[in-house]
């Protein structure tokens, strides 16, 4: 499938620039979106990079085609501090050419 997942190192590096440049909500969750998120390691290292004085509601998602690789981001990602988590196993731009899907992504079913 042409798979690469992010090493360790690199989704660190990248989370911290994301959190370093990332404008926190006023009100609302801080929502963070990974469309082929693999085995979760960059949702994982977004999650570690939050700010320790973060009060707000975040929630991670991740869409992954490969079920076994979902299945890896969920353990990854199952014991976030300040995060609700949703990792769904599918096709991400299959579900949003869906026409009304897209809307329906941050809804929890």
């Amino acid at each position: 499938m042409g798979v690469h997942y992010t090493p360790g190192p690199l989704a660190k590096l990248v989370a911290q620039r994301v959190i370093r440049h990332a404008e926190f909500p006023a009100t609302g969750p801080l929502r963070v979106l990974d469309p082929a998120c693999g085995d979760g390691a960059l949702l994982r290292s977004l999650v570690d990079e939050l700010p320790y004085d973060w009060t707000g509601n975040s929630e991670v998602w991740g869409v992954e085609a490969d079920p076994v690789a979902a299945a890896q981001a969920r353990s990854r990602l199952e014991r976030s501090r300040h995060a609700d988590v949703h990792v769904i196993h599918g096709d991400f731009l299959a579900s949003v050419a869906e026409e009304g899907r897209q809307g329906q992504l941050w809804k929890s079913e």
